[in-house]
Order: structure tokens, then sequence, then C-alpha cells
């Protein structure tokens, strides 16, 4: 087995020390810069992310590099490599518990106060879709007392799936998702902690459907109330025009009518709105929902705050929304920013996750809905690790020592494989270990490779690089001149490898801020 893991150094200068480390820069001491990616196990996307509180690291996903996706689980140790306790690999795929010829993604987690973890997704294939959900034990074996030997289908209706979860405090789990096509609707299902249908939830099977003023409804996030009231964010529109729209519902599933108009608060931003995809909740009740729009013809963050009562808070932004566009000191191929998640920091402001053609993005905005000119470069902060040519972040949570988790998947021209990655980024806010990762960053791709790799290096100031290639043995190998002695910040090549024999190669970069590693495998 060999597991592709890149570590870059790190400096800690003592525990009695607050971090100094750039708010939005990514974290030295996880992975290879901040980033941990497990190429060589599985290709695919990480859709969902749950951080225990020992600091271990928990994302499901899929595997897509076969015929038929499998589901993947996968745990990281707080330094970015797979925790070998979990499974003895550090990973888990999983095919179809029904027949063999049909798709199993895993879409999204949750963590039990037992160290539990419960799975939720879709199975089946074009035609006909189901809603799956699994649980495992801490040690990645499927917990046998959960449903049929750690498993159970959701008969919800043709092309359902379920993308949302989340443990209630009597035990049961929720869960979000959608059902059927034209139109499509939301879907909400709750079972009983040993996994069977809590018959006092909807009709009776525990499966309720809905939809917002009878359109589409494709579920894009859900948050559970400390009351035990449930928001739900989904596709809306209105005159042929997406909305920025959340819903909340009693306990039984009912809309509660004592919000907004008829349980359904929504607003419209922007010039040509992409529709809401995240929502944090605030401990006053006040609710924050991001999404996208186009304003002055470019695609911009956008976010609306609403009152306890689903009305727009007047203390937010203009009115109750936000729209900011990348800064013009990010010079990107386009300046579309298309926000993925949001969360809420101890301190009252939000962080948002976007995409870009080519960059992840961060952004970190004041409670008033100001940008935080303090986080990163104007209040926004992007990394494009390991040099796969694009990014997509799928979903974003904040740990209880402050720093940000990121999951997704990234994508080249030069690959047909997606690898999937978890990055860590900073806050700022009392990490208590001095982390400095000013030092270069090196990435490779593709890794494993059969000969050519585009290799990258970045560093936060200008300097020429000293490049060398080592074997397993130790031994140096040649290094391609046109990496070196040119002060830039980012320094980019391909390399040739098909003339060495198949093995692990070590790349080692120095530059005037530090050293970086990074291991490369030639097949």
């Amino acid at each position: 087995m060999r597991i592709t893991l890149f570590l870059s150094t790190s400096f800690f200068i003592g525990l009695a020390l607050i971090s100094s480390a750039q708010p939005g820069s990514p974290s030295s001491s996880f992975g290879a810069s901040g980033f941990a990616s497990s190429a060589d196990e599985y290709f695919g996307r990480h859709k969902g992310l749950v951080v225990q509180p020992d600091g271990k690291v928990v994302v499901v996903g899929y595997d897509d590099q076969n015929e038929r996706k499998r589901g993947v689980i996968a745990r990281y140790l707080p330094s970015g490599l797979l925790d070998p306790s979990f499974n003895g690999t550090g990973f888990v795929l999983q095919g179809s518990f029904g027949w063999s010829e049909e798709d199993l993604e895993y879409l999204n987690i949750a963590r039990s106060s037992d160290g539990k973890l419960v799975v939720c997704g879709v199975e089946g294939n074009s035609v006909s879709t189901r809603i799956r959900v699994v649980r495992y034990n801490a040690n990645g074996t499927l917990d046998q007392s959960f449903g049929l030997s750690g498993t159970i289908s959701v008969n919800s209706g043709l092309l359902a799936s379920a993308n949302e979860i989340a443990i209630l405090s009597n035990g049961k789990i929720m869960m979000a998702g959608k059902k059927g096509e034209s139109p499509v609707r939301g879907v909400l299902v709750r079972l009983n902690a040993n996994g069977w249908p809590d018959e006092t939830f909807g009709g009776g099977d525990g499966i309720l459907d809905f939809t917002f003023n009878g359109s589409n409804c494709v579920v894009r996030s859900m948050t559970v109330q400390p009351d035990g009231k449930l928001l739900v964010v989904a596709d809306a529109y209105e005159g042929g025009e997406y909305l920025f729209a959340v819903a909340r519902f009693i306990a039984n599933g009912s809309f509660d009518n004592g919000f907004g108009v008829s349980g359904i608060a929504s607003t419209t931003i922007g010039e040509d709105g992409y529709g809401a995809m995240d929502l944090a909740l605030r401990p006053d009740g006040r609710m924050v929902i991001v999404g996208s729009t186009v304003m002055n013809s470019t695609v911009g963050i956008a976010m609306a705050q609403f009152l306890p009562n689903g009305t727009l808070d007047p203390d937010f932004g203009d009115g109750g929304t936000v729209v900011s566009l990348a800064p013009s000191s990010f010079d990107w191929n386009e300046d579309a920013l298309y926000a993925r998640q949001v969360v809420l920091e101890p301190t009252g402001r939000l962080i948002v996750c976007a995409y870009n053609d080519f960059p992840m993005v961060l952004a970190r905005y004041e409670a008033d809905g100001t940008v935080d000119e303090g986080f990163g470069e104007e209040g926004f902060a992007y990394s494009n690790f390991w040099g796969a040519q694009y990014q997509s972040p799928e979903v974003m949570t904040l740990s209880s020592d402050n720093k940000i988790y990121v999951a997704g998947y990234g994508y080249s021209n030069l690959s047909e494989n997606n690898p999937a990655f978890v990055a860590r980024f900073n806050t700022g806010i009392n990490v208590g270990l001095e982390e400095v990762s000013a030092g270069p960053v090196l990435y490779a791709h593709p890794n494993p490779t059969h000969g050519l790799v585009q290799v990258t290096m970045d560093q936060e100031e200008a300097g020429a690089i000293e490049l060398s290639i080592f074997d397993m043995h130790g031994r140096a190998v040649p290094v391609p001149s046109n990496f070196l002695s040119v002060p830039m910040r980012r320094h980019s090549t391909i390399l040739d490898m098909s003339g060495l024999a198949a093995g692990t190669y070590t790349i080692r970069a120095v530059g005037r801020l530090g050293t970086a590693h990074l291991r490369l495998v030639k097949d």
C-alpha cells in the first residue's frame, strides 16, 4: 500500500505563545503545508467532514476511479496522516449494499457522543436511487446494532438522496435531501437511534416531503436549532428568479407558520441570483444564509441575515443583505466567486468558503457584514494546493480550537482522476502554538506519475530556489535547470521522470525562508 502524504517544515515556538500565523493562511502543521490527500488510495470527492474532540478529522465522499462509485469514509490524524487505527488503513471503500451494478455515494456525516459515525448518501443508478444510511464504530467497522447489520435503506421514493444529517439530542437521526423530478421535492427523514424509521414523524413512516412555492426544491443545507426546530436552505424560485430562502419546520415536520411567510423567509439579492447554499445560526437566533449572485456583470458572494421571526435584519449589510466581489489585487483568469459554505466564529465573524475556476477562496466578514480586511489580502485568502489546476471545496467546518477545515476535490486537464483533499487554515484565534508558514510550499501533479509531472513551488516572498531530487537510497538525480535561480514567488516546471526507475523519490526545495519536501512516486 502506498500513501502519498507530503510533509513540509513547521516551526513551533512554544506552548505559551499565541499564534501569529496570518489569518487565512494554510496550517503548516497539517499535511503538506495545510493540505492532505490520499490519491494513491482512492480518487473522487470528499462531501462531508467532522472534526473529533481529539483533533482527528473524518471525511466521507465517494471513489469514482472504477466503473461503479464506492462510498468512502477516511480518518486523518491531526498531522494530516491517515489514521491506521481506523480500519487498519485509515479508510474504508464501500460498494453498494444493494446490487453490484449500482453506485454508492456517501454525502455527509454526523458523529454521536459515543464516537460512532453515521453516514448518509445515495445508492442506485440513473433510473432509480434511494437514501442509504450507514453507521460505523469508532474503529471503522460497521456497527451491527444499527439497522440491518450496520445499514438501512430508506424508501422515500424514486430518485431520492440525503445530503444533510444531524444527530438530535434524544439520539434520533435527522436527514434532509431530495426526491423525484419535475418538480424535485425536498425530503425530511427521521430515524430512531437504532436506524429504524421514527413512526412519530411525517406520515407514520419517518418521511416527509415538501416544496418551496411549488417549484423545484433541492436541499442545500440543514441546521437544527437548540429548541429542536429545523432550518432548511433549498432552491426556491419566484417569477423565474432564484430566491435566497430558508424554511423553518417544527419538530413534527410541519412548516413553522410563525416564521417568515407560512414558514419560509426569502429575499432577492443582486442582479441575477444563483440562490443560497448554506446557513450559519447565531446564538441569538439570527441566521445568515450564503450563496452567489451577479453584481456589475460579475459573480460574487451574497449573504442575507434574517431575524428569528424571518424578517431581514436591518443592522446587517445594506438592509439585511451583502454582496462582495473579488478584490482587484487578485489576478485570476476570472473574478467569479461561487460561495459554498459558511461557518460562524466565536467572535461573531463569518467565514465563507467559495471557489473560482482556479483557486479555492476563503473570505471573512465582521458581524455586521463588512469585510474583515485583516484576513488574507483585503479580507480574502486563496490557496492552490499540489498543482491541481482547479479546486472545488465541498464542505467546511470550524474545529473547537478555531481551525478552518475544508474538504473537496481537485481536478486537472493533465489527469482524468480527481483526487480528494482535506485542508486546514488558520483563523488567528487563540491557536496556542506559534506557526510560521512562510517557507516554500511544494506540490506535484499527477502523483504517482508515469513520466511527465508538473512540479510547482510557492513561497511568500520572491526569491531563488535550490532544488534537489533524491531516490529512495538518498542518491541525488538530475535536476532541470529552468527551475533554479529565478527570484519569483511561484516556480513551476514539467519534469520528465520517464527515464527514471519506478520507485519513490523525494524533492527538496530550499528557499530563503525555509525548506519543503515532497514525496513523488514514479510508476
